[in-house]
């Protein structure tokens, strides 16, 4: 046999046991058995090629590498999908940090003119993201204490991503604990009757901004839509999940609008306005037709002006 008919031989070998190992897991997962939980590499360095061996001589020089980020980029878009989750800010982050890396091994003395552009757009483009990524940890602790549960209920979707087998009965209870605690937060601002200057409830409500209170009722309504996508996943093809699910689910979400409705009324000044039916269409105007508070901004200040 040749070496030639070998390649495609070797090619095969690898993509079938590839396959094979991914079935493994799957029926792992399918049938509950524990899967190992590696929800991404413990050396971000071990996913970011070494760029020199891409470097192109024709053009400039990094437009390989630069197609090659914006593919990582985009994959790991679909494979972390609940933003500002625990999993998704730790990989990305490193995900960042390791393409800077080996960005900085090139010899930028060598590149030509147009693979020196590239080179300091994709550095400058790095270091925004990681800017960015300390503005949003900033942003986080501020609205803690009005989303001290959203890590908890972002987490689920990491762990689906993870393939991991879930118990039912627990995740239902701790979504039923949320729930509490989400519903206690409420009565204590609409139990607020007291305001400041800034139109913010006093004594109970935590010393916020409305401009972070408006962040956290933007942020509540992307982590229902976030829980709708992990619940969608399962309910129906599990019927366990289905079972101890279906009611605390719905709770959770009923009482997740109802404190976005309450923030936004008592902390922001957003008035909640009232069900009325549009005589054409015979159906209820949505929050942005109905909404006639002011608008909120959320200024970057000086350091994001400078990043």
């Amino acid at each position: 046999m040749t070496r030639s008919s070998e390649l495609p031989r070797r090619a095969v070998v690898r993509l079938a046991t590839g396959v094979l190992a991914a079935l493994s897991c799957a029926a792992g997962a399918l049938h509950g058995q524990p899967v190992a939980r590696k929800p991404f590499p413990a050396d971000p360095m071990a996913s970011v090629p070494v760029l020199t061996p891409m470097v192109s001589a024709r053009g400039s020089e990094l437009a390989g590498i630069v197609q090659r980020y914006a593919l990582d980029v985009s994959t790991l878009g679909r494979r972390y999908d609940a933003y500002d989750s625990p999993d998704q800010r730790a990989r990305m982050r490193g995900f960042y940090g390791a393409w800077r890396t080996r960005l900085r091994a090139l010899d930028f003395d060598r590149l030509s003119q147009e693979g020196k552009i590239d080179y300091v757009l994709l550095e400058n483009h790095l270091r925004y993201e990681l800017d960015l990524a300390d503005r949003q940890d900033t942003q986080r602790a501020e609205v803690l204490p009005l989303l001290p549960f959203a890590e908890a209920l972002q987490a689920l979707q990491d762990r689906r991503r993870d393939l991991e087998t879930i118990d039912a009965e627990a995740t239902g209870r701790l979504v039923a604990t949320i729930t509490r605690q989400i519903d206690s937060l409420r009565t204590r601002f609409e139990s607020s009757t007291r305001t400041d200057t800034a139109g913010r409830a006093r004594g109970a409500t935590p010393p916020v901004s409305r401009t972070v209170a408006n962040r956290a009722a933007e942020q509540l309504d992307q982590l229902r839509t976030t829980l709708g996508t992990w619940y969608r996943f399962h309910a129906g093809y599990d019927p366990v999940f289905s079972w101890w699910m279906k009611d605390p689910y719905q709770r959770l979400n009923d009482a997740s609008m109802r404190y976005a409705a309450t923030i936004r009324e008592r902390l922001v000044g957003i008035p909640r306005a009232a069900p009325t039916v549009t005589a054409r269409t015979g159906a209820a105007p949505d929050a942005a037709t109905a909404n006639t508070g002011p608008i909120i901004g959320d200024p970057i200040g000086a350091s994001g002006l400078a990043a």
